[in-house]
């Protein structure tokens, strides 16, 4: 049941990305220490447990999710080998999250509660400030697949730190106003 499971949802990743052509922006991924906080930088004592989630979240799109793929890069000697946990329904997952995964939900999941903790990395502090990154799964990469089947591509707001500020991720501060080519000339006439 669970192989038929993660075939189906490999052929519905496989699927859809013969329809990236132009993928459309989906929004942000971060990593959240007090879900829904945007608690980015955590202190915790050497030696203690600290949980990372990861959320993901629209800004307006109103769109839902099936399936999201990323990798993390946990910077080496500041925790002990990190357990994962897909908080999905259904915890379907393919790969492994520090070459890259994708979860998949046995539902739409829809954004009406923002942000939305997909997954979180159980982490043991051992003492040395470092890193949670939220990086690129190879073959999908930033992919989202919409309750619809159509791949959406998110941008990173911010990674993780431990005993350190977290780095900024590559959204952009400002929305783009659409406009047509003839307009954008005009400015310069």
């Amino acid at each position: 049941m669970m192989r038929s499971a993660i075939a189906s949802v490999l052929v519905l990743v496989l699927g859809a990305g013969l329809a990236v052509a132009n993928p459309v922006a989906f929004d942000a991924m971060h990593i959240d220490f007090d879900p829904g906080n945007y608690v980015s930088r955590l202190d915790p004592a050497p030696y203690t447990t600290a949980d990372a989630f990861l959320m993901l979240e629209t800004w307006g799109t109103g769109v839902g999710f099936t399936t999201v793929s990323f990798k993390l890069n946990v910077t080496p000697g500041t925790s002990s080998p990190p357990s994962f946990e897909s908080l999905l329904p259904g915890g379907l997952s393919i790969g492994n999250w520090e070459e890259g995964i994708t979860l998949s939900s046995t539902e739409c999941i829809e954004l009406d509660q923002q942000p939305y903790a997909i997954a979180v990395a159980h982490l043991f502090y051992l003492g040395t400030p470092g890193d949670i990154i939220i990086g690129d799964h190879p073959d999908y990469p930033r992919w989202v697949v919409d309750c619809n089947d159509q791949v959406l591509i998110y941008c990173v707001l911010q990674h993780g730190g431990i005993g350190k500020d977290a780095d900024y991720g590559d959204c952009e501060g400002q929305p783009v106003e659409e406009t047509s080519w003839s307009a954008i000339k005009s400015l310069y006439r």
